[in-house]
Formats: structure tokens, C-alpha cells, sequence
């Protein structure tokens, strides 16, 4: 461990390498400076985690590039993969890493080349060195990489002579997946000479290669007869035919306008395949398709589920703010499959009419499908959730004061509370923990579930518990009866339950004579004092207990440890001189809970020292346990630049 501290306090070499003259902050380059540091340890899998967090940067890691075309060279194949995919994402950026990822293209492992491909595709134009090297990895071993060079030569090779013949010969020399590819790839060549057009001329005319090959005829050349032939196809005999040619009139979009038509009168076909994809190329065409809506309202009514999930997409895409689409939206949130229904209310919510599927949502609680019923609450949560967080009043606000959507929303809110209680007793457990999570979103408004959840406090599995604690915490309600039950909780053998029950009392905010007292008392035993201290800083803004929670940090007891790291966090930024001690649980305690627990604290806190930024991004590498790993990253992210 000596060791590693004195990697984090010690200023790296690579930071002289990344100049502050890119304009990104200090902290972001020292958290960019670390990662880099962490691609030569000599843990493969930390070198992995660490060119993937490059990567998760993109255009802001490009001073990590230099780092990242060296590791393209590791001895072990998964950072490779991971560098070139790291690059890939940073794009344009990683301009300077060309030389080596063409080097990467001879690499023995079939992953490293097709990624070094991909990321070849991304720089776009700034990689034309590459063109030569690609033309060679059409012939690759592997298909994947095959196809893959294909299409980043449709984007890399634009305006050299060589490419077009190259794609013309993947064309009429590949399978039916590599025919799609290289006509797309024609295609974003813009033009092509005459020789390559007559080679495409005469595919048109071979009943295999005819639909992609007049796709490419149109893209590099804008004759209506080619689009005429594609969308002649939609009525071919051949399913397989008439599958293509709505892939091909969707990949054309807003270019295929004129076989809207065909496309229409396709939506009618017995093949489940073919409908679906025509839905699909209609949502392509956008605005343009205004003519399709009836059909494809109609298509929303479809037996098969895939087709509804399509036509219902294409008519938010078409026609997003029209009465008839919210309607069939609103209708579709009803659906039998997930999918559709889903897909449905995550549009409405993106249209800023949510609160019109609240009611279908409620409804679906009481589904006898308990996957149905599952998918409901999370919806209806995550809805609510989100509301709240976009700086609405608030559910618990009056009515009266909430615009026109609302007051519906909030009148429908209100309507799930009952159901939602309901829930809590449902078959299905997930079903009941949501419920019990949904309510605490609900806020005050949800005081009629107050009884059964202080009931649940009490249940056998704690993460009942926990939720419970935490919804009232979130509802608040000022009864005797809750304070006791949380309080006889704070001295809980569970670290999160003792302390969300704390959290749920500050929040309550009762200041009772009697509460404080019975708080003080239970300073004196060792299980309660963590939880007790905390809340009686928190409700008499009073932070003269700050000590005892920090010392136990440093707890024999890994229960206390935890329950103080807890405190440390929801106290907050007031907590900012707790960050040495929450530093070091981070990096050294045995406990992985603990480690959890202390990245999370340090991201609410919010201190955005050199030392917090190095130790985070080191966990967030280096940490064997994965949920450790999540939580610093997490943290990372929260602390303001």
C-alpha cells in the first residue's frame, strides 16, 4: 500500500504530456493523467479498465492517444482490443495514432484487427494513410473484419481511385450480408466511374445482387429508374426479395420519398418480416411520409408485436407532435408486450406528455402477467423520478399551483397509491420492492401508505427494510408511530438500515424534546452512537458530534466503519473535512462495502482535490471488487470540474 500512496501523491512525468493548452480543466486532466499512469501496470486487467475509462472520455482523452497507439503493442490481447476500441471512440482526436493502428491491422488476433479498423473509421478523412492498408484487410482471414474494412473504406476512401473497384469486387464476390455493405460503401463514394457503374449495371440485371446493386446505382447516380426497381421488389414472389428491399429503401431514408407508395401498400403483406422493416423504412423517411400515418395507425393494431413496436416508432418520427400520434402512443402503453409498451411511454415522456400514460401505467399494476406488472411500476417510477429531478414542484405540490399536465399527472399520482399498496403484497418480490420504491417517489402524497410501511420495516429480507426507510424518509410524515419504528431501527445490525432509518428521521425533521433525549441516550451505546450522532447533527444543525462519526471510521467493528463512512456522505459537502479518512478506507480497508461506501461518500461530499480525483480514478482501475469500481466512477463524474 506504501506503494500506491506515493503513486497518488507524487506528480506524474505524463502530466507534462497533457497540456493544459487543450482547454479542459485541471481535475480532468488529472484524472486523465491517472488513467494513463494505470496502462503500464503491470495488472493486465487494470490496464484494460484503464484504456476503457480513456475511452468512456472520447474527444476530451485525445492527449491520452500517444498512451493509448503504445498499448496497441501489449503483450496481452484484451488491452489491445481495448486500446483500439478506446481510440475508436475518441475519433477524429486519435488522428495521431494512424501509424499504429495500421500496424494493428497484422495483428494475430482477429478482435485487435477489426477494431483497429473500426477506430480507422471514426477518425474518418484525417486516416486516408490508412486506404492501402484497408484495401489489403478486405481479403482478411475473418469476415467480420472483412466487412468491417468495407465499410471504413466507404468512409476513409472517398475520392481515391482504387477504393471503387475494391467495393465493386466485395459486392459481386461476398454473401448477402457483405452485398448490403459494400453497396452502402459504394454509395458514400458519391461517384464512381463508368466502368465501376456498368459493373454495377449489370448486378442490377442478376435477380442475388439486383436490389443492392440498384440501391448504389442511386446513391452515386440519382436514377429514378434504379429506386423504381428496388421498390418494384417490395412485390416479388420471393419473401427474401421483398425483405431487402425495405433494408435497402431504409437505408436510402429520406432519399426513397417516392416509393413511399409501395412502401405503404407493403405494409399489408402476409410476411411478418417484411412489415416490420417497411414500418421501419417509414419512420426512416421522417415528415416526408405524412401519406403512410393512416396505414401504419393501423399497423400499430398488428398481431405481431415487432411490427406494432416499429409503426408506433415510425409514427413518432413522421408526425411526433400530431393529436392521432399522442393518441395512438397513449393507447400503445397498453400493449401485452414490453416492448411496445415501453417504447410507447418513453415517447410520450420524451413529447412532454407522460402524465397522459400514467393512468394505463397504474392500470398494469394489477396485470396478471407478473413480468407486465414488473414493468409498469419500474416505468411509472422512473417516470416520477425524473419528473422530480427536472425541477417540477413535485407531486406533493397543491394542484392548484402545477401547470395543466400537471395537475393531471398529479391527480393520477395519486390514484396509484392505493394500487401501489396493493403491490407491496404482490406474488412477485421484485414487485413488492418496487412498489415500496415507488411510493417513497410519490412523496407526501403517498401518506395513506405510511401503516404498511412502517410494517415493512420489520421484514425478513433487510433491502425491504432499507426501502421502506428510505420512502418514508422521503414521504415524511411527522407520527410518533414512525419516529419509534425508526429509531429502533438506528441501532439495526445492518449498517444501510441503521442508516437509512437515521436519514429518514433528519429528513422527518422532528424536533421533540423527547426525540432529541432519546438521541443523546443513544450515544452511549456503541451500535446506536454512529446513527444518533448523525442525526442529531442534522437536525439542530449542531455538527459537534462530527468527531465521533469520523473517528469510527477507523472502527474495529466493520458494521460502524460502514454506518460512519454512510454518515460522512449524506452529512455532505459540511463533511468535507472527513476526505483523508474516507480517502483511506478507500484505498486500504479489507471491507469491499466499505470501499463502496466511501466512494460513494466522497462523491456527495464533493471535494475535488488533486488527492480525492487520484484516489477515485485508482479505485475506480485497480479495485478487484466491480461494485467498488462503479461507485468511484460514479463519484468521479459527480465531482464538479
Amino acid at each position: 500500500m506504501e506503494r500506491f500512496f506515493i503513486a497518488l501523491l507524487t506528480v506524474s512525468p505524463v502530466l507534462n504530456s497533457i497540456s493544459a493548452e487543450d482547454g479542459t480543466s485541471s481535475a480532468d486532466r488529472l484524472k486523465l493523467v491517472v488513467m494513463v499512469e494505470a496502462l503500464d501496470d503491470e495488472d493486465a486487467d487494470v490496464r484494460v479498465r484503464a484504456a476503457e475509462a480513456i475511452g468512456r472520455l472520447r474527444a476530451a482523452a485525445e492527449p491520452a492517444v500517444p498512451a493509448l497507439a503504445k498499448s496497441l503493442r501489449d503483450s496481452d490481447v484484451k488491452v489491445r482490443i481495448s486500446a483500439a476500441d478506446a481510440l475508436m471512440w475518441i475519433g477524429e482526436g486519435s488522428r495521431a495514432a494512424v501509424p499504429e493502428l495500421i500496424e494493428a491491422l497484422q495483428d494475430k488476433d482477429w478482435r485487435v484487427r477489426r477494431w483497429a479498423v473500426v477506430a480507422l473509421r471514426e477518425i474518418g478523412d484525417a486516416s486516408k494513410e490508412a486506404v492501402s492498408a484497408l484495401i489489403k484487410a478486405v481479403n482478411d482471414d475473418h469476415e467480420r473484419v472483412r466487412r468491417v474494412s468495407v465499410v471504413a473504406l466507404g468512409v476513409v476512401g472517398r475520392n481515391v481511385k482504387a477504393v471503387a473497384p475494391v467495393l465493386i469486387g466485395a459486392f459481386l464476390g461476398g454473401d448477402a450480408r457483405m452485398r448490403e455493405v459494400a453497396a452502402v460503401a459504394i454509395g458514400r463514394l458519391g461517384q464512381v466511374d463508368d466502368v465501376v457503374r456498368n459493373q454495377l449495371f449489370n448486378a442490377s440485371r442478376v435477380p442475388d445482387t439486383r436490389i443492392w446493386a440498384s440501391y448504389a446505382l442511386y446513391k452515386t447516380g440519382r436514377d429514378p429508374k434504379s429506386l423504381s426497381d428496388i421498390a418494384s421488389e417490395l412485390k416479388a414472389e420471393n419473401s427474401e426479395a421483398r425483405r431487402t428491399a425495405a433494408d435497402a429503401l431504409r437505408q436510402l431514408g429520406p432519399d426513397a420519398g417516392d416509393a413511399i407508395p409501395e412502401l405503404t401498400e407493403a405494409l399489408k403483406s402476409e410476411d411478418r418480416e417484411v412489415r416490420w422493416r417497411v414500418a421501419f423504412a417509414l419512420g426512416k423517411l421522417g415528415p416526408a411520409a405524412q401519406s403512410a400515418i393512416p396505414a401504419l395507425t393501423q399497423s400499430t393494431r398488428d398481431k405481431d408485436s415487432g411490427v406494432r413496436s416499429h409503426a408506433v416508432s415510425a409514427l413518432v418520427r413522421i408526425s411526433p407532435e400530431s393529436q392521432q400520434t399522442i393518441s395512438v402512443l397513449k393507447r400503445a402503453v397498453s400493449d401485452k408486450d414490453r416492448s411496445v409498451s415501453a417504447g410507447a411511454f418513453l415517447a410520450l415522456k420524451e413529447l412532454g406528455a407522460g402524465q397522459l400514460a400514467i393512468g394505463s401505467l397504474v392500470k398494469k399494476f394489477r396485470d396478471k402477467e407478473s413480468n407486465t406488472r414488473y414493468e409498469a411500476v419500474v416505468l411509472f417510477r422512473h417516470y416520477l423520478r425524473e419528473w422530480r429531478d427536472a425541477g417540477k414542484p413535485g407531486v406533493q405540490g397543491r394542484p392548484d399551483e402545477l401547470p395543466a399536465q400537471d395537475k393531471e399527472l398529479a391527480r393520477e399520482v395519486k390514484h396509484a397509491v392505493p394500487v401501489l399498496i396493493e403491490a407491496m403484497d404482490d406474488e412477485s418480490l421484485l414487485v413488492q420492492l418496487l412498489a415500496v420504491d415507488a411510493l417513497g417517489e410519490i412523496g407526501p402524497d403517498a401518506k395513506a401508505a405510511v401503516p404498511a410501511l412502517v410494517a415493512v420495516l420489520d421484514h425478513k429480507d433487510v433491502l425491504f427494510g432499507v426501502k421502506a426507510a428510505s420512502a418514508l424518509g422521503k414521504i415524511r410524515p411527522n407520527s410518533q408511530l414512525v419516529i419509534d419504528a425508526l429509531v429502533k431501527k438506528i441501532g439495526h445490525k445492518n449498517s444501510v438500515l441503521r442508516m437509512e432509518a437515521a436519514d429518514a428521521l433528519a429528513k422527518i425533521g422532528s424536533k421533540s424534546k423527547q426525540l432529541i433525549k432519546r438521541l443523546s441516550d443513544a450515544m452511549r451505546y456503541k451500535n446506536t452512537q454512529v446513527s444518533a450522532a448523525f442525526v442529531l447533527c442534522k437536525l439542530t444543525d449542531d455538527y459537534g458530534s462530527m468527531p465521533i462519526i469520523i473517528s469510527s471510521v477507523q472502527d474495529e467493528d466493520v458494521f460502524t466503519r460502514r454506518s460512519a463512512v454512510i454518515a460522512l456522505g449524506r452529512i455532505g459537502p459540511v463533511g468535507a473535512w472527513s476526505v483523508p479518512k474516507l480517502l483511506d478506507v478507500l484505498s486500504n480497508d479489507e471491507d469491499s462495502l466499505a470501499r463502496q461506501m466511501a466512494a460513494e461518500a466522497l462523491g456527495r461530499i464533493g471535494v475535488n482535490g488533486d488527492s480525492v480525483i487520484r484516489t477515485l480514478v485508482w479505485a475506480y482501475v485497480k479495485d478487484k471488487d466491480i461494485s467498488v469500481r462503479l461507485d468511484a466512477d460514479e463519484a468521479i463524474r459527480l465531482l464538479k470540474p
